[in-house]
């Protein structure tokens, strides 16, 4: 089971801090409603109806059990999210970017499962980075300078909105 390798993680190498991949794109695949600053969570995928959803935080929460310290990092953004990318694919990804209206939106999505974590499984996340590697040319989500503060700035409000006390990194490159 997780909980026993979280345990021989921490205990027998020990790992303190463990990056967990957040699937943010499974956990709202469509916009819970146009009001960023307030959860609907009957648009959330709570009932789990994918196994890896449910298995994530099972995951999140036994390694917060065993003593490690979360930090989590988002991958994918969900399609209503973002807008195409006009750059030539280099990769298997082809990166999207943020639509410039949703910053709001962006925190509301980070903060949705840490809120979900905290209050169902107990679970207060350490750090959050963003986007996993938002300027390299794989990122599925890529960002200008001035998109990625924009975006911290809204997450550092929201989070004290929701008294998170979840750190934001930045520099993820």
């Amino acid at each position: 089971p997780l909980a026993d390798i979280g345990h021989q993680l921490v205990n027998d190498f020990g790992f303190r801090f463990i990056k967990i991949r957040e699937d943010l794109k499974e956990f709202e695949p469509l916009n819970d409603n146009t009001a960023p600053l307030s959860f609907d969570w009957s648009a959330y995928n709570t009932n789990f109806t994918q196994q890896k959803l449910a298995d994530w935080f099972q995951n999140v929460k036994a390694m917060s059990d065993a003593g490690a310290k979360i930090h989590l990092s988002a991958f994918f953004p969900p399609d209503w999210m973002s807008v195409p990318s006009n750059k030539v694919q280099r990769y298997k990804l082809d990166p999207n970017y943020p639509r410039p209206d949703l910053y709001q939106e962006i925190a509301e999505l980070w903060a949705a499962p840490l809120v979900y974590l905290r209050d169902h499984y107990g679970v207060n996340v350490e750090s959050v980075v963003v986007w996993n590697e938002p300027t390299d040319l794989w990122s599925s989500f890529q960002f200008t300078q001035s998109e990625y503060v924009k975006t911290v700035k809204a997450l550092g409000q929201r989070f004290h909105a929701e008294n998170l006390s979840t750190k934001i990194i930045v520099g993820d490159n």
